[in-house]
Parts: structure tokens; C-alpha cells; sequence
């Protein structure tokens, strides 16, 4: 038997990592045993690569250095350090003659050797298990090529014996600071990425999503505000100052060919009739609250800060709700577009800009439906606009004139000359005009506002407004949108390159089914449009025409990731060679040929003949008679670009690349005939196939030069791949909480978290090319990992024999190389019962089944998750039926997700089973095409079978050894996503500050000091409060180290007594943190549970309360009030409506330092984490102007007004009330006077006119009646009467007023 069938083989690959060839011959052949394993189920026992043990990072001299593939976390060895930096710290605390503190921070230098280089990027870092903000930090990455130099630091310490670590990837860290660590070096770990397979280095050029991210573009942290807690808005990473630039550069690092990013731009329709849809920005949310403090951005505590096209927050359309969630997000502030489009030019890539339209049409939207149906389908593909009623409904506006009115209404009618550039702000002169043009051209002058882009698009894929035509048969959006873009010209100027998306089915040509037989080029004039550089097609053409079960191209490859099979299917099959004429034709596979039997142009009716539509002049045929006249456009003489390129990663995906997984949207559907399965690999051979075909380098026939311009038909730098999101990976879609569209993810077209893994091919390959060995061939081999280590010193045979195994992947000899073949393939050599020989001591086949209990019940397998932080997970699948009770398992070194290995595990399982069954039968010699590893299709006694060859043995027969198989067990057998959510960025916002300019507590020599109240959530420590004297000076004053109890009121507060009790009201509040506690009436009356709430004038009203009751979770009740305390009568007598601010006054309240010159003047003040710089994203400006309400004499009590019943003088009492400590003695004769002298002010005012003021130095003044005749006439009238305490520091105080009748 060929028990060493790749014994050759295995001495060449022997030696790979580590072991010579005398020794690969001494094991009995590498790859020849890896098939003995595999097919005979041999019982060697072989211990692969484990991820678990690069877990711990240690210094150990002569450790293996791990060589890895794709995406992979490990901790590394400390290969260079110096010793820690001591840095000590003096201040004095307790003022003069106070205690001097040092206190001692230290600080680390040192190298992590992590593995062999080159790799592309470094992402996650952990340091104890949680997140490094590496952003926060030096920290530099050297890549481990053959040519690097040595690290400054290294270099700057050691001279010139410093060494360079060439072919080691390591990074460097320059004054760690060790405070978090208890001033040790942390356990760090790192999330490395090498490029292992070959599709990352052929993109050149990626889109940017999602499009509708308020801020997802920006380029300066920012965060909001809900119930008091600082959320990360535009910052989820700890790998870039913002998720877009961290997303931006990870494309960059992974792509090293990446050329161009187009950046898509969303504004929504809210109608599917053209005549009235509306195209406007909108926002996510209407009262979102941004925080922090941000170069472009000045607006503390409040929400009006996003704006685009001069639309505010408030005033913009907000976009539907589903399930209590935005449907999408908003539209990018206009400013991060200018921020995102100089930081991809600043990285060396051109920027294609690319308004899109979204159309926000919820369920239940009630709207007529142009199309027939009972209201506008949800969430529609914006092809869907259409005139009303649309082409084929009774009554249709199309071919009349209403097509043009209502196409009119839709584009309408702004000029150029409406729009102009202020900065990087445009401003519209028509401001209410919300139309198509209006879209197209604010975008084109945000461009100018951003320094220019290199590409333009003037829309995409509006495929029922295309082919709507007037009552002539012209088609007028297509009129439209060449006056457009010349338009648009004017305003970008030559060097842009500008273009329309036309989507696959439309970019060729109108082939109206309605019995007319016209065949119209109707965007001919658009393509031929002086304006226009290049032909744009959004390329979502379907590649293959797979299905479960017999079907016609079952016959043709493997599987529909068969490399030729979906290069021949690029410009041949559905939609070239034939088409489906109705559904009913898709389900029976009945195909009707293209064939342009009257003129012999079939390329004028195929939608993927790219070359035939090129390379030809265009005629059109109305009614079905083919024009003398070719059109305006011109053979090959403008390039295609591919301004969208994808494939969901979803089994079968290729059927039908368009399909999207968006619960919302009314086009949501999987490909047809698709399981639902992920299929991570099925996306990446469909791109890099495509990729590969339109290579002018690879395959020059495909793509020939244009014999007039010199460019290829197809330009490479002009396919766009769908899609690189600005939420970079993990984060998205870890954060379903944050992002409702993160489900979509895991089957959807996305590539960001995708690229840089890498396909079972892609790494078998590539472990076999750093062994020195490229003879190798594949067939059939699937699936795909995110990463893949070998950790020590071992044999490619035992790098490999794992994964091998796991994906069902056979190693054949096949003279000139080593196939490498998955099981689910076609059968490769039929046998009839008749072939087979009988022998005299032998019958003609022998079949043998195992026992149950030999087979494993139960497997489970080991690996890492991504999503998961890298966690070691196990998935474990069983058998429901049979007896068998034993349980394997497998402890892979690979990263992948838990859907892909749970369906690694099920097909692993199976084909144990499957293979159960053994076969051994006898063929004539002759029979030399059988080779071990041949798929046989057995037919004997009215038994067929499909078999694998596990062995062959010559003589007088070639006797047979083989084994049944079953290729469905490695087919998905189940969809479904499992959400799980990693760590993230820790969020640093801004702190909510408030300043309370109101009496303290106790009478102290600051007095005249505001308070200072502060919360942020998370606290990530002691805050610091900085003045500032200039708009580069600002200077520490004061630290906040506690977090203040504080929220907001959740109804209105009418005003309140003074001097008594409040037992009606109660007041509830919903705190941010801490807590509440009651207190008797005799503490509150010493001064127990005050609290001050913001009144709209903005004065604080003090109130205390005896009782406070939890009533909900961080809501609490407050009864048994005392109101308008500390000298805040004016601030109680307002109506605070729900949603006030409210503050406890207590102990975690700072003053704030100011002297009393400082009273009445501006001071401006920066507040954020002590251990940031000021001008951090995490801090917050704000302007206080102290008053020292502190000093204000307060109002005084028991107003009273007596007139003499005789003489009819009028006299005005009153009793002083003080701040001075002590002033509610009962001791005291007299409340003490708490200013230098005492002074009066009395007022009278009669229907809203004043009559007399007056001062007096004593509690009680007279009015003598002859006076007060002469100033208020006969008596009685009704005369409002205030009184106030005059402070020679101060000036007039609060006043306590009345109305008399005198």
C-alpha cells in the first residue's frame, strides 16, 4: 500500500521549520502521513501550534520566536529595557507653614520582541487585560524587515552597538508611565496583524462608509451627553485619535497598493415620487447634547454644533425610528467631511468624493406608492424613484409630459451662482430649496471648501429616474444630470475627475419591456458629456448561478468558489450568455440564449459585456429599428471605473452580490438559494477574481488599451470595493449598543475586520512558501480564518496536519507538486459493478463498518475569537443519535469566529461518521488513472456510493482501498450570527461643570467664591481647573477630586415660600451618581441636605428637604422642603421648568479661586482630567463671571406696613435677616448686622410705575400722610412695597416685596 505516497514530497518539506530531510524520510514522509492521518484514521497523536502559549509575556533567552499569519494577540518577550525613571513631585499642602508632600512617579523604557517580521500593523494592546490607549502614549512599531534601522531610543543609549532586531517585529516603549501598573511593568499583549494571503495587496481602492455618521468623519474625539454620562461618539478605539483615522490607517497598513478612498456622503429622500421628494440632511436625534472641547468646536454643555448646508440641529429633518432606534444615522456634519477628506489626502490617497442618497421611508409611512402597493415599501433602494403612477401601472406619467414636470420638481432648478465658500462652511442663497441639485451642489462646493478631491460622483444607481422619458421619448433626468455635472465642472474644475454610479442593470442601455421594442443607449449623452472623465458602473453584477442539489454547473467546478469557474463567469453566463426570462425559469434552470439575431451585436443586450459595449459604436433601435446615426458616444474613448465592487460574505453570495441583510429595509433578502451562512472565503475569491480579471498586467486580453487615449478599458485604480468602514473593527460590530446596523455585519459586504485574515488556502500556501516550497496546487480547499500561529520550533507537517484536519483538506501527490484538495469536491473517476474483479481467495468488494464506540459522540474545538478579545472559546457538537459516548477535542492555534468554527466542528463530526464505512475491491491493472486521494463514484449490486481512495496496492489487480464520503458534510448546514461584545475604549469626556454663584453655608473669608460643582461618568480621576490669562496661557487654580452628587429635576417646580415649610411639594430628580439620604427637621434647620437648583434666569435656588425617597432607579422624591434658603428668594420665585439642573451642596464641591477684584469680570476657564492636556477632547471651556453672590445682603423678613388711624401716617417695618454665622441664635438680641453700617432701600410702585425710593438707616421708616398724598392721591390704592439691605462692598441686596393697600 502507498503508505509513503508523498515520501518525496515530505523530504522537501521536511526541513521547513526545523528538521532536515534524513529526518522527514525517518518519519515516513510529511505529507504522505498527513493523508495516512486524515483518510485512514491512523491513531498518531500530533500536537500542532497552541495560541495558549503565547499568553504570558516573559525574558527568557533562547525562546522560539512565533512566526504567524493574519490576525493573531500574543504577549512577546522583553528583549531590551533600561531602568525606570524616577521623576518626584513637591507640593505644599495647608497653605504658609503647611506639610510639603513628594510624592514619586516612575516611568519605563523598554523593547517587546513579538515575532518574525514583516507585519503590516500593530492594533489592540492590552496591558493586565485591559485596553493601552496607545494613542495616549510612545509607542513606536518596528515591522521586522531585513532593513530596519535601530529605535532612536535604543540607538541614543547604546551607540552604534545597538541593536536592529532585522527579520524581528518588536515594538518600543518610550516613558511608559507605570502609575496604573503599581509602578510595574504591566502584562502586555498585542493584537499583530501579517498579511498572509494575496488580496490585500491588489486592492487599490476602498469605500467609505457607512455615509450616515454625524461625526464618524471627524478627526477630533468627541462625545455626548445622556443622563450625565460622557458616551464615546466618534472614538471606540484605542488605536487613533478617532475611529475614522484608526479605520483609515488600518486600511492603509493592510493594503500596501490602496490608491484611493471614496468617501460617501449621505443626504435622504422622503418620497418615492419624484415630483415630491424632498433631498435634505438630517440627524440621528434631535436634542443629542455634545460635551468636550474640540479645535472646531466651541460649545460647552450644549447640542448645537452639528450643521450642514446652514441647517442647525433643531431645525434639520430627524430620520425614522425603528424598534425605539434611529434607522440610520445622521448626515456627517459638514465640517468632518472637510476634516476627513485632508486627512486621507494628507496620507499620500486620492479622495473620491460620493454623495449618496438614502431614503428614510418608514413602515406605516401611509404614502401613495407610485408603484401599486398599499403604502411606500420601508426603507427603499433609492432606484425605486419613479414618476406617479410609475412605468407599467395604469395611468403612468411616463412618455408624457408630467415625467419631465415631476423629474423637474425632483432636480430642481438652484444655480451655481446660489452657492458660495465661506471658509469651510457654504453658504446657500436659496436656503429652502431642498432638491436634488441642491445635494449635488453643496457637496461639490464642500470639496472646493476642503482643498479639492480627485474624483466626484453626481450621483449613483438612480435607476427608475433614468429611464423615465416625456411625451417625446426623451429622457429627461438623464438631460438632467449632464446640465449637472457641467455644472458641477465649473465649480471643481478640470482636474477632477467626475462620473455617475449607474447601476449594472441600467449603465448600458434602456430595454423597456412595455412592447414598444425600443432599444435606447439613453445614458449615452451623460457618458459622452464632455463633463464626464470616465464611465461608471456600480459593478453588483451576478457571477454564479449555484443552488443546493443537482444543477447545471454542478457538472462545471467544485464549488462556486472555484477560482476559473467565477473568472469565466466575469464576461460569460447569466447576463452574457443567457438570462432568466421569469422566476418560475430561475427555479428550473431554464436559460434563453442572448443573440442579437438581427444584427449580429448580442453585446448590445448583455449587461457584463463590458468590451463588446467599449469597443463599439452605439446605435439605437426605436421601436425595435436599428438607427443609421450612432450616438454621441465615441468607441474607447473614456476608461470604466467600478465605483462599487462587493460580495456579501454569505454562502452563495456570488448568486446574487447585491443582496443585503438590513432587517429594515423592504429589500432586505438573502442571494438566492442562499443557506444564510456566513462565508467569509466565498467574498474574498469573488473580489480578488474580479481583481485578478480586469489586471491589465495579469490579463491583458481582458482588459485591452484604448487605441485613442492609451488607458485600460477598465482602470484598476478605479474599482471601489464595498465597503472599509469608519467604525473600525472590532468596535464595530462589537457595539450592537451603539450601532444598529452591526448584525448586518457578519453576512453583509463589509471588509473592514475581514481583510488581513486569511483563506485555509491562503495560509497553507503561505506556510509552505516561508518553508521554501511554492509547488503546490488547490482544489476545492475552503473556508477561512482570521489568524493562524506556530509558536515553537516543529515540522510543517505538524504546523499543518491541524487545520488540515479541521477543514477536511487532503494532501495529494500529483508528480509536479502537492495538491491540496477539500473533500467537498466532484466525483473524479466512475466505477461500474462490472469493472470490479473477483480473485479466487477474494470476492469482487468487501465493505467493513465501524463500531459506533470507536467514533467520537462528541467534538470539540479550541480557538480564538476576534470579536472576543482574542478569549480562548471552545465549541463543542454532538450526535443525538447512536451509542457512542466518546468525546474528542482539538486545541487549534487559529483566531476565527465562533460561527466558522462551529461549523468546523459540525463538518468535522460528520465526516468521521460518513467515513465510517470502508471499502476494499480489486480493478484490472489497466486501471492506472486511479490514483490515492481519487473521489470514485461507486456503483455495485444497486449500491452506489461515493468513495475517497485511501490506498492503492499493485500486483496481478490494483487492489483498492477506500472509504465512503459524504461532501455535504462540509456544506453549511445552518445560518445565524452570535453577538458578543468585546472591550472598548475607555471614554474620556468632558466633565459637566456648573458653577453656583450663591451664599455659603457658613460665613468664611471666601465668601465672595462661587462653587464649583463637576461630573463626568466614567470619573477616571482628579480634575483640574485651569484660568486662563491669554488664548495660550491658561494656568492650574484648583483640583476637583471628587465627583459632585448632581442631575436633573423631572418636573416642574413652581415657586416656593419663604421662611416656612414646603409639605406640598415634593421634587423629583434623577441623579447621575451617588445617592440621597433623609434627614430630621432639627438637622435641616442646622443646615443638613442643601441643594441648589438652576432657575431659568439662571440663578440657583436653594432648597433643603427632610425626606428622600428611591422611587426608581437613580430617581429620587424630596418632600418636607425649605425654599428660597441662603438669600435665593429671587431664583424661588420662578417657574423651573422639568430637566433643571440640580446639585447637592455638600463637601465635593470646590470654590473657586477668585479674588474680589475679580467680581464683575469674565473669567475663562478650561476643566478636564489632571492627567491630560488641556486642549484635550476631554475637557470643557467655560466662562464664569462671579458676582460674590456670597456678599449679597439678603432680603429681609416680616414686611409689614401700618397706617395711623389718626394721622394717617403710613410706617414701614421690617426685621433684618443676616448671613453672618450665628445669626439664628435665640440668644441674640439682635440679628447681627453683617455689613459696616446699616442701610436701607425702600421702593414704592404703583401699577408697574415707580413713585418714590428712598433710604433709611433704621428697620422701621415713616411716611407722613401729607407726602404720601402727594404722591399716590386719594387713598385707598394698591402700592407694592420692597425693601433691601444696602452693603457698602455689595451695593443693593436682595429686596423682600409686598403689595399694601394704603
Amino acid at each position: 500500500m502507498a503508505t509513503l505516497l508523498l515520501a518525496a514530497a515530505g523530504s522537501a518539506l521536511g526541513g521547513a521549520l526545523g528538521f532536515g530531510a534524513v529526518v522527514a524520510q525517518a518519519i515516513g514522509g510529511l505529507a504522505g502521513a498527513v493523508i495516512d492521518r486524515a483518510l485512514l484514521r491512523s491513531g498518531r497523536s500530533v500536537e500542532g501550534p497552541r495560541l495558549s502559549d503565547l499568553d504570558v509575556q516573559a525574558s527568557t533567552e533562547g525562546e522560539p520566536i512565533p512566526r504567524l499569519y493574519g490576525r493573531v494577540r500574543l504577549a512577546g518577550q522583553v528583549i531590551w529595557a533600561t531602568r525606570h525613571e524616577e521623576v518626584a513631585n513637591e507640593e505644599t499642602r495647608g497653605g504658609k507653614g503647611g506639610v510639603s508632600v513628594t510624592s514619586y512617579h516612575y516611568y519605563a523604557n523598554f523593547a517587546v520582541g513579538l515575532c518574525e517580521g514583516p507585519i503590516h500593523r500593530i492594533a489592540r494592546v492590552w496591558a493586565d487585560g485591559t485596553l493601552l490607549d496607545t494613542d495616549t502614549i510612545t509607542m513606536r512599531v518596528h515591522h521586522g524587515g531585513e532593513d530596519q534601522e535601530p529605535d532612536a531610543l535604543i540607538l541614543a543609549r547604546q551607540g552604534d552597538d545597538a541593536p536592529a532586531y532585522r527579520g524581528t517585529a518588536y515594538v518600543v516603549f518610550e516613558r511608559l508611565p507605570l502609575d496604573d501598573w503599581g509602578n510595574r511593568i504591566p502584562q502586555l499583549t498585542f493584537e499583530v496583524i501579517r498579511v498572509a494571503d494575496t488580496l490585500e495587496g491588489k486592492i487599490r481602492a476602498l469605500t467609505m462608509i457607512p455615509g450616515a455618521t454625524e461625526y464618524g468623519y471627524a478627526t477630533t474625539a468627541l462625545t455626548r451627553t445622556v443622563d450625565g454620562a460622557a458616551l464615546a461618539e466618534n472614538r471606540h478605539v484605542t488605536t487613533g485619535a478617532t475611529d475614522f483615522l484608526a479605520a483609515l490607517d488600518e486600511a492603509i497598513e493592510l493594503c500596501p497598493e490602496l490608491r484611493r478612498i471614496a468617501l460617501v456622503v449621505t443626504w435622504f429622500g422622503d418620497d418615492l415620487r419624484a415630483g415630491t421628494c424632498r433631498v435634505r440632511p438630517a440627524v440621528e436625534s434631535a436634542d443629542k447634547v455634545m460635551g468636550g472641547l474640540a479645535d472646531w468646536i466651541f460649545a460647552p454643555q450644549t447640542g448645537a454644533v452639528w450643521s450642514v448646508a446652514g441647517v442647525s440641529r433643531a431645525e434639520a429633518r430627524v430620520v425614522a425610528r425603528v424598534d425605539g432606534r434611529a434607522a440610520y444615522g445622521g448626515t456627517p456634519t459638514d465640517v468632518s467631511i472637510v476634516q476627513a477628506i485632508a486627512a486621507i489626502r494628507e496620507r499620500g490617497l486620492a479622495v473620491t468624493l460620493y454623495p449618496f442618497l438614502a431614503m428614510d421611508i418608514a413602515s406605516g409611512n401611509g404614502l401613495p406608492d407610485p408603484w401599486g402597493g398599499a403604502e411606500q415599501a420601508a426603507f427603499p433602494w433609492r432606484g425605486r424613484i419613479t414618476c406617479d403612477p410609475a412605468p407599467g401601472r395604469p395611468g403612468t406619467a411616463d412618455r408624457t409630459a408630467a415625467a419631465r414636470t415631476q423629474i423637474a420638481a425632483f432636480v430642481g432648478t438652484i444655480p451655481v451662482s446660489a452657492f458660495a465658500v465661506s471658509g469651510t462652511q457654504v453658504v446657500c442663497s436659496r436656503p429652502d430649496e431642498w432638491s436634488y441639485r441642491r445635494m449635488i451642489l453643496h457637496m461639490a462646493h464642500l470639496a472646493v471648501a476642503a482643498g479639492g478631491v480627485d474624483a466626484f460622483l453626481i450621483g449613483s444607481e438612480l435607476v427608475g429616474l433614468g429611464r423615465l422619458r416625456d411625451a417625446t421619448g426623451a429622457h429627461p433626468f438623464v438631460e438632467a444630470l449632464v446640465a449637472l455635472a457641467a455644472d458641477v465642472r465649473t465649480v471643481l474644475g478640470p482636474s477632477t475627475t467626475l462620473t455617475y454610479g449607474a447601476d449594472w442593470s441600467e449603465w448600458f442601455g434602456h430595454h423597456p419591456d412595455d412592447g414598444s421594442g425600443d432599444v435606447i443607449f439613453h445614458l449615452d449623452p451623460l457618458w459622452a458629456s464632455p463633463a464626464i472623465d470616465v464611465v461608471g458602473i456600480d459593478a453588483w453584477f451576478p457571477l454564479t448561478d449555484w443552488r443546493p442539489g443537482p444543477h447545471l454547473d454542478a457538472a462545471l467546478a467544485d464549488r462556486p468558489t472555484d477560482r476559473d469557474h467565477l473568472d469565466a463567469r466575469i464576461a460569460g453566463g447569466e447576463n452574457y450568455d443567457w438570462y432568466y426570462a421569469s422566476d418560475a425559469d430561475r427555479l428550473a434552470q431554464i436559460r434563453t440564449p442572448i443573440a442579437d439575431a438581427a444584427h449580429g451585436e448580442d453585446w448590445v443586450f448583455r449587461p457584463k459585456d463590458l468590451l463588446g459595449w467599449w469597443s463599439n459604436p452605439h446605435h439605437d433601435r426605436p421601436a425595435g429599428v436599428r438607427s443609421p446615426t450612432p450616438t454621441a458616444w465615441v468607441p474607447e474613448s473614456k476608461p470604466i471605473w467600478l465605483t462599487e465592487l462587493g460580495c456579501p460574505a454569505v454562502d452563495l453570495g456570488s448568486n446574487d452580490p447585491a443582496a443585503f441583510p438590513d432587517p429594515k429595509s423592504a429589500e432586505a433578502r438573502l442571494p438566492v438559494f442562499s443557506s444564510g451562512v456566513r462565508d467569509d472565503f466565498l467574498q474574498r475569491r469573488v473580489i480578488e477574481t474580479v481583481l485578478d480579471h480586469w489586471d491589465p498586467d495579469r490579463n491583458p486580453g481582458n482588459n485591452p488599451v484604448s487605441a485613442l487615449t492609451g488607458r485600460a478599458m477598465v482602470d484598476p485604480d478605479g474599482i471601489h470595493l464595498w465597503a472599509w468602514d469608519a467604525r473600525p473593527f472590532p468596535a464595530f460590530p462589537s457595539a450592537s449598543d451603539v450601532w444598529a446596523d452591526a448584525s448586518a455585519w457578519h453576512n453583509g459586504h463589509w471588509l473592514s475586520g475581514r481583510l488581513g485574515g486569511l483563506s485555509i488556502e491562503g495560509l497553507i500556501a503561505a506556510v509552505l512558501a516561508d518553508a521554501g516550497f511554492d509547488a503546490v496546487e488547490f482544489r476545492a480547499v475552503a473556508g477561512c480564518v482570521d489568524g493562524f500561529v506556530i509558536d515553537r520550533r516543529m515540522s510543517t507537517r505538524d504546523a499543518l496536519d491541524p487545520i488540515l484536519a479541521a477543514f477536511g483538506v487532503d494532501a495529494l501527490d500529483v508528480g509536479t507538486a502537492i495538491r491540496f484538495a477539500g473533500r467537498d469536491r466532484r466525483v473524479d473517476v466512475a466505477v461500474a459493478g462490472d469493472e470490479l474483479v473477483e480473485t479466487a481467495d477474494a470476492a469482487r468488494i468487501e465493505w467493513r463498518r465501524g463500531q459506533e464506540s470507536e467514533l467520537p459522540g462528541e467534538i470539540s474545538a479550541t480557538f480564538s475569537d476576534a470579536l472576543l478579545d482574542h478569549r480562548r472559546t471552545t465549541v463543542s457538537v454532538g450526535r443525538r443519535l447512536g451509542s457512542s459516548r466518546r468525546a474528542s477535542g482539538a486545541d487549534l492555534a487559529v483566531v476565527a469566529p465562533i460561527e466558522v468554527m462551529c461549523g468546523v466542528a459540525e463538518g468535522w463530526l460528520a465526516d468521521l461518521w460518513a467515513g465510517r464505512t470502508t471499502a476494499s475491491f480489486r480493478l484490472d491493472p489497466s486501471r492506472v488513472d486511479l490514483e490515492p486521494g481519487d473521489v470514485v463514484a461507486l456503483d455495485v449490486d444497486g449500491r452506489a456510493e461515493r468513495l475517497v481512495i485511501t490506498g492503492i496496492a499493485d500486483g496481478d489487480t490494483r487492489t483498492i482501498e477506500a472509504r465512503t464520503l459524504d461532501p455535504a458534510a462540509y456544506r453549511p448546514i445552518r445560518g445565524g450570527t452570535r453577538d458578543r461584545v468585546g472591550l472598548l475604549a475607555t471614554v474620556r469626556g468632558a466633565p459637566i461643570v456648573h458653577v453656583l454663584d450663591l451664599a455659603h453655608a457658613v460665613e468664611d473669608a471666601d465668601i465672595h467664591r462661587p462653587y464649583l460643582a463637576a461630573w463626568a461618568s466614567p470619573w477616571t480621576g482628579p480634575l483640574s481647573v485651569r484660568r486662563g490669562y491669554d488664548a495660550a496661557t491658561f494656568v492650574e487654580i484648583a483640583t476637583i477630586d471628587r465627583p459632585a452628587v448632581m442631575g436633573v429635576t423631572l418636573a416642574d417646580l413652581a415657586p416656593g415660600p419663604v421662611a416656612i415649610w414646603d409639605r406640598g411639594t415634593v421634587l423629583d430628580v434623577r441623579l447621575w451618581g451617588g445617592a440621597l439620604a433623609g434627614a430630621s427637621e432639627r438637622l435641616v434647620l442646622d443646615g443638613a441636605n442643601r441643594a441648589a437648583v438652576r432657575a431659568p434666569s439662571g440663578e440657583w435656588e436653594v432648597i433643603q428637604f427632610v425626606e428622600a425617597e428611591l422611587i426608581a432607579a437613580s430617581t429620587w422624591r424630596l418632600s418636607g422642603l425649605l425654599r428660597r434658603q441662603g438669600g435665593s428668594d429671587a431664583a424661588g420665585a420662578e417657574i423651573v421648568p422639568a430637566g433643571a439642573p440640580f446639585v447637592l451642596l455638600d463637601d465635593r464641591l470646590i470654590t473657586l479661586p477668585v479674588a474680589r477684584d475679580d467680581l464683575g469680570r469674565a473669567v475663562d476657564l478650561r476643566i478636564g482630567p489632571a492627567a491630560e492636556a488641556y486642549t484635550a477632547a476631554s475637557w470643557i471651556a467655560t466662562t464664569a463671571t462671579p458676582l460674590g453672590n456670597g456678599l449679597r445682603p439678603w432680603s429681609p423678613a416680616h414686611l409689614a406696613v401700618a397706617v395711623d388711624p389718626d394721622g394717617g401716617d403710613v410706617t414701614v417695618t421690617w426685621i433684618r435677616r443676616s448671613r453672618v454665622a450665628g445669626a439664628d441664635s435665640w440668644a441674640l438680641l439682635e440679628v447681627p448686622l453683617g455689613a459696616a453700617s446699616e442701610r436701607w432701600r425702600l421702593t414704592f410702585v404703583r401699577d408697574g410705575t415707580e413713585i418714590l425710593t428712598t433710604e433709611t438707616t433704621s428697620t422701621a421708616w415713616t411716611w407722613p400722610r401729607a407726602e404720601r398724598d402727594a404722591a399716590l392721591g386719594p387713598s385707598p390704592v394698591d402700592v407694592t412695597v420692597s425693601v433691601a439691605q444696602i452693603d457698602g462692598e455689595w451695593g443693593v441686596g436682595t429686596a423682600r416685596a409686598a403689595v399694601f393697600r394704603l
